[in-house]
C-alpha cells in the first residue's frame, strides 16, 4: 500500500527542517513547532491518517498553502480569515449591517443559492 503524497510531503519538510537547524530533531520538537500533538504528527507521517480541516490550517501556516491542495480542501478565503478574526470585536448592530449590506449585493446579482437571507446565528 503507498503513503498518502501528503505523508511524503510532511516527512520531507521534517527533514529539510533538521538539515536547516543543523542537527537531529524529535517528531514532538516538529509538532511543537507547528501547534500540534506528537501522536498527530507520527500519524501523518506514518500515513495513518490526514490532518482535518483545523490542523490543515496550523500546518499551512507553518509549510504553506499547498497543504489544502494536497488534502484536497479548498484553500481558505483570505478575506473571510480576515472578517472572521475582528467578528467577535464587532458590536450587533454593525454586524447585522453587514449581513443585510451582504445579502442585498447577493440578490441583487441574483444568485441562485446565496439569495437565501444567512439566519441571524450571533
Amino acid at each position: 500500500m503507498s503513503r498518502h503524497q501528503f505523508s511524503i510531503f510532511l516527512e520531507r519538510k521534517f527533514l529539510e527542517w533538521q538539515i536547516e537547524i543543523g542537527h537531529r530533531k524529535s517528531q514532538a520538537e516538529f509538532a511543537k513547532l507547528i501547534g500540534v500533538s506528537r501522536a498527530a504528527i507520527t500519524m501523518w507521517l506514518n500515513g495513518d491518517h490526514l490532518p482535518d480541516r483545523e490542523n490543515a490550517g496550523k500546518l499551512a501556516a507553518y509549510l504553506g498553502p499547498e497543504i489544502y491542495d494536497m488534502l484536497g480542501m479548498p484553500r481558505p478565503d483570505p478575506d473571510l480569515e480576515r472578517l472572521n478574526k475582528i467578528w467577535q470585536h464587532l458590536p450587533d448592530k454593525m454586524r447585522q449591517a453587514i449581513l443585510k449590506q451582504g445579502e442585498k449585493f447577493v440578490a441583487e446579482e441574483n444568485y441562485d443559492e446565496a439569495t437565501k437571507p444567512v439566519k441571524n446565528n450571533i
